[in-house]
């Protein structure tokens, strides 16, 4: 005899004792005729008395109420960058717009103007022949760069920590 999806169900409702007289009777008497019934048998009630050791029941301590009705009570924390800080990130990034465009007027990185040579010749390729190329690098360029990202930087900072909380107020405000 196989143990079955029908005989787990009456195993499990055997060491519980739900079965009737006769029901468990009949369980008993197959048991005895199937080993394999009988090793599913001890599966089951090893299963029950782990399960039995697990489930301790567990109280929750007397303030549960009072903590839970208090934590609902907290408002909801803004992670995004409060106004005072923006404004110093701001200023931060005024200040590197301001550096940046009087080095460029100056002239600082006037100087910096070299090319950058990729020479593919140090490859050896046989029967080809690779021309080198040259590429002009300007300080200025990258100086102009980082400034264009620098001012963008701070528009987005100017929305998102001054504008985006003033429109919102005032959108509260007229309803």
């Amino acid at each position: 005899m196989t143990p079955r999806n029908d005989w787990n169900e009456r195993l499990i409702r055997y060491v519980s004792g739900e079965l009737n007289e006769a029901e468990a009777a009949f369980v008993e008497s197959e048991l005895q005729r199937s080993a394999e019934l009988q090793k599913k048998l001890d599966q089951i009630k090893e299963i029950d008395r782990f399960l039995q050791r697990q489930s301790k029941p567990s109280h929750p301590s007397k303030k549960f109420t009072d903590q839970v009705m208090h934590g609902i009570a907290v408002p909801a924390r803004n992670n995004s960058l409060s106004p005072k800080m923006g404004l110093w990130m701001l200023l931060g990034v005024l200040v590197i717009t301001t550096l940046a465009v009087l080095s460029l007027r100056s002239g600082l990185f006037d100087s910096m103007e070299f090319p950058i040579s990729l020479n593919m010749q140090s490859l050896h390729f046989d029967k080809l022949s690779i021309p080198s190329f040259n590429l002009p690098f300007s300080g200025k360029w990258l100086v102009s760069i980082f400034l264009v990202l620098n001012i963008a930087v701070g528009f987005i900072l100017l929305d998102r920590t001054i504008l985006k909380p003033y429109f919102q107020r005032r959108a509260e405000a007229n309803h």
